[in-house]
């Protein structure tokens, strides 16, 4: 769909007022709607965008085909990780992502999540992620990141760097990560 709509004005996509082209991205999911509704549908959110809140609303990510559309405009191959799931589901990274839209601007971060909860050997999220119960997963990471970056400038930092900064509850992941575990 990245490619079909690449070619599209940013205004028609987010609309002239910059919160969302709601006809656009209903109609979209209207088209799609057997695929992205296989069962029985859900939040309504769910296919036609939220637009209060500015740039799509608040809960834009909620939408199945606007929201990982905007992502992927936002991060390109940075977020692909994040977008693995098909549809109607989001993945864990996904959400963590939407959920945290403070920092989705830095890619270094971004890259650094993807190091440590992706296996880009065999192209699937690492087991236990989400499981909030096991140190350093990806319900720590964020938490952990906004405290960081009270003293370090993260935007700054590569993703090398961000992981060098994560405290030892981090190690299994960062280990996982250089394929030393």
């Amino acid at each position: 769909m990245a490619r079909l709509l690449a070619p599209l004005p940013a205004q028609e996509l987010e609309g002239a007022d910059g919160l969302g082209n709601r006809g656009l991205w209903g109609w979209l999911a209207l088209f799609y709607f057997s695929q992205i509704c296989p069962d029985a549908p859900g939040a309504a959110n769910r296919y036609i965008p939220e637009t209060e809140g500015g740039a799509f609303g608040l809960r834009y990510y909620r939408h199945l085909l606007a929201g990982p559309f905007r992502l992927h405009r936002q991060l390109g191959e940075t977020a692909k990780p994040a977008l693995l799931s098909a549809l109607p589901e989001h993945n864990a990274l996904y959400y963590a992502l939407a959920d945290h839209q403070d920092l989705v601007q830095n890619a270094g971060l971004v890259e650094a999540m993807n190091l440590l909860y992706f296996d880009a050997k065999v192209g699937k999220l690492r087991r236990g992620i989400s499981n909030a119960q096991k140190a350093g997963s990806l319900a720590r990471f964020f938490p952990v990141m906004h405290q960081l970056e009270l003293t370090y400038d993260l935007l700054g930092l590569s993703a090398a760097e961000i992981i060098e900064l994560l405290p030892p509850e981090f190690d299994y992941w960062r280990a996982a990560s250089t394929g030393s575990d």
